[in-house]
């Protein structure tokens, strides 16, 4: 989907610009990289995922399948980065279309929101801020913390104590 519908646009209009698939998996995805497609890179295993996004102008999640936690987005928000993502790729995240995140749910609408982003990066870091504002609120490492704190509270509260018998 992002190198046969995304790239082949985004190429066209940015002719410079590089695509960095980034991370473990690379043996499953280099056979689908067409010979003739400029500008992208496959760098396999690396020792600092952070790194990487944090030298990235746009982080992207171009999922059409799947399931599980989105860390990449995640990452990309505790990076104060720009995310553009298909509504799948951030199901069950506090996304916010235009505050936190681009939402881009197919081939056309996402090229061009790349094309927005680059053009414009006063939107990729008001992007950036909102998802690092969403970081911090869900899902650091504090936020975790407050939760658990306020579910251990209730449940003193209630008198609980941590179970429920069941009769």
């Amino acid at each position: 989907f992002l190198v046969r519908e995304i790239w082949p646009e985004v190429r066209r209009r940015h002719p410079n610009l590089r695509l960095r698939l980034v991370g473990r998996g690379d043996q499953f995805i280099r056979h689908l990289i067409p010979s003739d497609a400029a500008g992208i890179e496959v760098t396999g295993p690396i020792e600092d995922a952070l790194g990487e996004i944090v030298q990235a102008d746009v982080v992207i999640a171009p999922l059409r399948i799947g399931s599980g936690t989105r860390l990449k987005i995640i990452e990309a928000w505790a990076a104060s980065r720009a995310v553009i993502a298909t509504p799948l790729a951030a199901e069950g995240l506090a996304a916010r279309d235009g505050e936190n995140i681009r939402l881009a749910p197919d081939a056309p609408s996402f090229a061009a929101a790349i094309g927005e982003l680059l053009r414009d990066p006063a939107l990729c870091q008001r992007l950036g801020t909102g998802g690092h504002a969403a970081f911090e609120s869900r899902y650091s490492w504090n936020a975790a913390w407050k939760t658990l704190d306020l579910a251990a509270q209730l449940t003193t509260e209630s008198g609980l104590n941590g179970y429920t018998e069941r009769t």
